[in-house]
């Protein structure tokens, strides 16, 4: 199915067997396709398309983890590839073998790629990843622009990134910026940041039913999916006309005062008033400061894991 769409959308192969890369441990495969641009570079867009599967004969469907990354991947691509690419040329990817067993391995298919590459790693200037984003935050009462949230984690550790790629406001998405150091790893970019190469990895967080059996499509939120890819769709366009080199990995950067800023304009909609009254008065301490010290940034991962499953 992957495949016939990455044909319908106009993306010419990549892999090593027309559109595959085989991946030997699991029988599985990449899906890969270009989109060739006139200037030297690559920025790499992807999302992983495996799930659970069946577990003790209940099946895990998987809509938001991650067929709604894959939905958006699909729909963004065919936009950019129906334009005359001006700049970098594109590699879209579908990566397999991210769930367990093979997360973190060498044979998880976004680390096979990186391992071993259909387009010179070296070429390779920005990845951006999608994970979990077919869900809104928090519940029916939780006011629009929190909901509306997606989270943007890796832009600190590239300093420059979040200039070179800013786009128009999008109506029914609010991207935030949080730290790299914030998020759980769980996801496609970790190969990628391992490499050196810089990244945004796109998410919603782990949502109530995250590797259930009822993360069912009629859960999706289409329209802020359509909001996502409208926002990627100009982001990635302004990535691939950047200038030259425009971004440097530096694996010690930090802006942490962006993820105190994106902090702040959530925890009013945690429902414990208490949390929120403590969370304000630490949070507002530590506006400004472009990197925390360890027990700071200790304590903003139990905040932020203390949101997220109030929020859920």
């Amino acid at each position: 199915m992957l495949v016939e769409a990455f044909t319908a959308s106009g993306l010419e192969p990549r892999g090593e067997h027309g559109y595959l890369q085989l991946l030997p441990a699991m029988a599985g495969a990449n899906v890969l396709g270009a989109i060739p641009g006139k200037a030297p570079g690559w920025v790499v867009f992807g999302a992983h398309y495996d799930h659970l599967g069946e577990i003790s004969g209940t099946i895990h469907p998987g809509a938001d983890d991650n067929a709604a990354g894959v939905a958006v991947l699909v729909e963004v691509a065919g936009r950019l590839a129906r334009e005359t690419r001006r700049g970098r040329s594109i590699l879209v990817c579908a990566f397999d073998a991210e769930e367990p067993p093979w997360f973190d391995s060498p044979d998880m298919g976004s680390q096979w790629w990186v391992d071993h590459p259909t387009v010179p790693l070296s070429d390779v200037e920005l990845m951006i990843c999608l994970d979990l984003v077919g869900h809104d935050i928090g519940t029916a009462d939780t006011p629009t622009e929190v909901a509306a949230t997606i989270f943007v984690a890796g832009a600190d550790l590239a300093p420059g990134l979040v200039p070179a790629v800013h786009v128009p406001d999008i109506a029914g998405i609010v991207p935030r910026p949080i730290a790299d150091w914030v998020v759980t790893p769980l996801s496609d970019h970790l190969a990628f940041r391992a490499a050196g190469i810089p990244h945004l990895f796109y998410t919603g967080g782990r949502s109530a039913v995250y590797h259930s059996p009822h993360d069912r499509p009629e859960l999706l939120d289409h329209s802020r999916m359509a909001a996502l890819a409208d926002h990627l769709t100009a982001l990635i366009d302004a990535a691939c006309t950047a200038p030259p080199r425009s971004w440097r990995f530096d694996r010690e950067g930090s802006d942490d005062a962006a993820t105190v800023a994106t902090l702040l304009s959530l925890v009013d909609a945690v429902p414990a008033p208490d949390l929120i009254a403590e969370a304000i008065a630490a949070l507002e301490g530590m506006q400004g400061i472009a990197r925390l010290d360890d027990d700071d940034r200790a304590w903003i991962r139990a905040l932020v894991d203390a949101v997220e499953s109030m929020l859920r």
